[in-house]
């Protein structure tokens, strides 16, 4: 009854265990077609990504693994919805795995970490109580304010340390938009708690999706990328 966040649907019994596990084989066989036909036709580096990636979306909360409950969440979000995500899709093209790339997907990375530690943030007391180690429990509240603060900052600079890597200028946009958004993680340092994060945490969310619009549309009309 304590929680704040959005009802978990197995806890609260709205879902059995049982029909999640079926949810989930469903839902990796489906991302499987893709997945293979990246392998088949990109190379098998799109295999390996698949692979690890089915086996940290299982092994962010189950056991062994439980990347979730050991304080590792961040490290997955970022990579998998970071470097590895914008990466990725550029070597699907033509299969060239550019620095440029990677240095681009810091961005969209930093911001799934910010949105995440906002929901650690919120969630400290529970996370706690359950034994889940996320950083905000290992490390306090105000670890996960400044956390949040660092990685929306990230996110404006990426735009401008990636020009010098030969991304047109347009990706500025992005990192207006960024500005723009500052307040969501002014708010949080200056000390919104509770179910107050929740407007956090949507704002975080448009903020990743419309930020990668912006890039992409920057980047196509001044030139597109290399």
């Amino acid at each position: 009854e304590e929680r704040i966040g959005p009802r978990r649907v197995v806890a609260s019994g709205l879902v059995s265990p049982r029909t999640m596990r079926r949810a989930i084989a469903l839902v990796l066989l489906l991302a499987a077609i893709p997945a293979g036909f990246l392998a088949w036709h990109a190379g098998w580096a799109f295999a390996a990504i698949g692979i690890a990636g089915a086996v940290c979306a299982i092994g962010y909360t189950a056991p062994p693994l439980s990347l979730a409950y050991r304080g590792l969440g961040e490290v997955f979000v970022f990579l998998f919805f970071g470097p590895l995500a914008v990466a990725g899709t550029r070597a699907a093209c033509d299969g060239d795995w550019t620095f440029a790339a990677f240095l681009c997907g810091i961005a969209p990375g930093a911001i799934g970490v910010a949105l995440l530690a906002t929901n650690n943030l919120r969630d400290r007391a529970g996370d706690e109580a359950s034994g889940k180690r996320t950083l905000v429990v290992r490390f306090g509240e105000q670890f996960g304010r400044v956390e949040i603060a660092l990685a929306h900052g990230l996110a404006v600079l990426v735009p401008f340390v990636a020009w010098f890597a030969g991304v047109p200028r347009g990706a500025f946009a992005a990192s207006l938009l960024a500005l723009l958004l500052a307040p969501l993680s002014l708010a949080i340092l200056m000390g919104r708690d509770g179910a107050n994060l929740n407007k956090s945490l949507a704002g975080f969310g448009a903020m990743l999706y419309l930020y990668g619009v912006l890039f992409a549309a920057g980047v196509l009309v001044s030139g597109g990328a290399r």
